[in-house]
């Protein structure tokens, strides 16, 4: 056993199949934000729900999720009004 605590470090990450819709969407140069909503909706996991997950398992605090994550609301938002 360590004399001392080493912090450990969780990943946390964006993860999708790029599907047929999202690879046209990619080569038509669309903008990131429709991209993002069309991977979302073809089931794409977002960083919020990965990092909900990590929070649910006790490997992560919901404070650190919501740091990582506080650029997710204003994309979101912006796909919306899209």
């Amino acid at each position: 056993q360590l004399a001392f605590p080493i912090p450990c470090r969780a990943a946390h990450v964006e993860s999708t199949s790029v599907t047929d819709r999202v690879r046209s969407m990619v080569v038509q140069n669309l903008s990131s934000s429709l991209i993002r909503t069309a991977a979302v909706e073809e089931g794409m996991t977002t960083l919020r729900v990965s990092g909900g997950r990590k929070v649910l398992s006790g490997e992560t605090s919901l404070e650190e999720v919501f740091r990582i994550t506080q650029d997710d609301m204003s994309t979101l938002d912006d796909a919306a009004s899209a």
